[in-house]
């Protein structure tokens, strides 16, 4: 009994972990956030189980006008911040071809795809809308193995 036991808890516990992880669509290729805020997330329901994949395409460079242009190659955007969730909602990121950073620390490198996971179970006291502010930071490359914050 305690060996079935043992093993239903691990097989529930790496199914959690492996629901934590996503794929970015590829179907979206343009720089940007995709759903974005014209296209809105699916609404939730309460005592339903929500799941929702965010992709993030970071451009490969930015262009930067202080007396002209001036380009730069993008080296990463990393999530900072994040307000507005309800208490019941979690997110999580995955960016396989990031080498910055753990491709589980919302850091995605420039000219790369990666993907944010948004999960939850909502309950009566989340009903209402929600705004989300996500604050990022984009990093451009300075010295070797320093890029500096813009």
């Amino acid at each position: 009994m305690k060996k079935t036991l043992l093993s239903l808890m691990s097989t529930f516990a790496v199914t959690l972990l492996m629901a934590q992880n996503c794929t970015p669509d590829g179907a979206f290729t343009a720089v940007g956030v995709y759903p974005d805020s014209a296209t809105g997330m699916a609404p939730a329901c309460v005592d339903t189980p929500y799941s929702e994949i965010i992709t993030v395409v970071v451009p490969i460079d930015t262009t930067v006008v202080i007396i002209w242009p001036i380009t730069f190659p993008m080296d990463s955007v990393a999530i900072t911040n994040w307000t507005g969730l309800p208490a019941s909602f979690s997110y999580s990121c995955s960016a396989a071809s990031n080498v910055v950073s753990p491709t589980d620390a919302c850091t995605f490198e420039g000219g790369t795809s990666g993907c944010i996971s948004l999960v939850g179970n909502p309950t009566v006291s989340d009903i209402g809308s929600f705004q989300q502010v996500i604050t990022t930071t984009a990093y451009v490359p300075g010295s070797p193995g320093n890029p500096h914050e813009i």
